[in-house]
């Protein structure tokens, strides 16, 4: 069943698309939005700010210029004035939440022992840390590495801090470079990135990281 062409999806109208899977389906925020695509999808331009006064016995939170927050919001501008030192940062959802991959069989200098498959890994955000890299590695990969047959990289740039959450492609290197693909979300959180990962279309098939 095609949960996506059947209208029987779960994701937001208008806001959000449904990307239909083997089985499943998943949703993501179109482009200038953020969110899971099903509870929510926040547009990135909408900001809140919290003030904290230097003696820290108030504390002012708002949207822009109004005074109540949305708690549904999940990006927010904070601004701290304590003894006359100020900072700012943005933060999104998917930067503090999300799974980490950090096992060194799915770095893609590891030669592959085991047949294994990520059919089953996604949908979530996730970052690559420690023994398995930084990202995911943005050229065509050789096959049987990442403990798996079909080596998956990023085709193209990763983003910008600027750019927001985008849509990427994911290729999966099985005899050619692009045999299999999805698509994928990517954030850059400023040091690192986390990118939205589904299951894979079929075995052997994994995501790889490299530094």
């Amino acid at each position: 069943v095609d949960e996506c062409l059947n209208g029987i999806h779960g994701c937001i109208r208008d806001v959000a698309t449904c990307v239909n899977v083997l089985g499943s389906y998943y949703c993501i925020c179109n482009h200038g939005y953020t969110g899971d695509g099903k509870t929510s999808c926040i547009p990135e331009g909408e900001l809140f700010f919290v003030t904290y006064e230097e003696n820290m016995s108030k504390i002012i939170i708002g949207k822009k210029s109004q005074s109540e927050v949305n708690p549904g919001y999940s990006r927010h501008s904070i601004q701290k004035s304590i003894c006359g030192n100020q900072f700012a940062t943005n933060d999104y959802l998917e930067c503090r939440r999300y799974t980490k991959l950090t096992d060194k069989t799915r770095k893609n200098t590891y030669v592959t022992k085991n047949k294994k498959c990520d059919n089953h890994l996604g949908p979530g955000w996730f970052r690559f840390q420690g023994d398995a890299g930084t990202k995911m590695p943005t050229v065509c990969q050789p096959m049987s590495r990442c403990e798996t047959y079909g080596t998956g990289w990023l085709r193209g740039t990763h983003p910008s801090v600027a750019e927001g959450a985008v849509n990427k492609t994911v290729c999966f290197r099985y005899h050619s470079c692009c045999k299999h693909s999805v698509t994928i979300r990517v954030r850059n959180c400023g040091s690192y990135y986390v990118y939205h990962l589904i299951n894979t279309p079929a075995c052997t098939l994994g995501y790889c990281g490299t530094d």
